[in-house]
């Protein structure tokens, strides 16, 4: 009885370690940013989003593969975006930075390490440092508040060759602002409370080297 079990044991323990598959490696890629102006006071009403700027991002991924064509796939990485704002005839760019952590419940169709997939899941981003409008811009709002952290939702599609090289295109849909900006001072006036959120959407395409 003991032998039966320990084989019982061991033959799950075997079954369980080639139903999962672990691979990590190195990513990059590039970002497109468009920011959406939301919320806005009366002293911000003609703030708005300009052009879509490009970025970029570098970071290490990892994909756990489950049962029946499911993997969960998981970065960090470093992003640098581009924010573009206008209001009346000025317009204002400014540099965003944070660390990033997308995790994507992925579908993939193929044959062994060949194959295409789709996917879809949460990103939370984290920011560095912080960021100061032109006074010209804002015309004395000149304070852009960072969230420590921003939440967003990602869908994503891409092909894997040889289980080594990796494209993938994505699109990021805001969830939440990543800062407000907060109108101090208008015409020496001091208003309170005045602000509107910022909210960024992107468009990645990334290539990863798993090892």
């Amino acid at each position: 009885m003991k032998k039966i079990l320990l084989t019982l044991v061991a033959a799950l323990v075997v079954t369980s370690a080639s139903a999962f598959s672990f691979n990590w490696g190195i990513t990059g890629g590039l970002n497109y940013t468009k920011v959406k102006v939301s919320n806005k006071s009366a002293a911000l009403s003609s703030l708005k989003s300009g052009d879509s700027q490009a970025g970029w991002n570098v970071g290490v991924r990892a994909n756990v593969g489950l049962i029946a064509g499911f993997s969960v796939n998981g970065a960090l990485l470093y992003n640098q975006n581009k924010l573009v704002l206008e209001k009346d005839q000025f317009k204002e760019t400014e540099t965003e930075r944070s660390f990033s952590v997308p995790l994507n419940l992925r579908f993939n169709f193929g044959i062994g390490q060949t194959g295409v997939f789709v996917g879809t899941g949460p990103q939370f981003d984290f920011a560095l440092g912080s960021t100061k409008w032109n006074d010209a811009l804002l015309n004395g709002a000149n304070t852009f508040d960072n969230e420590n952290m921003s939440t967003s939702w990602n869908i994503s599609a891409g092909a894997k060759v040889l289980g080594k090289l990796e494209l993938t295109a994505g699109y990021t849909f805001a969830l939440g602002a990543i800062g407000k900006a907060v109108v101090k001072e208008m015409g020496g006036q001091s208003l309170i409370g005045g602000g509107a959120d910022i909210k960024r959407n992107m468009f990645q395409i990334n290539a990863t080297y798993y090892f």
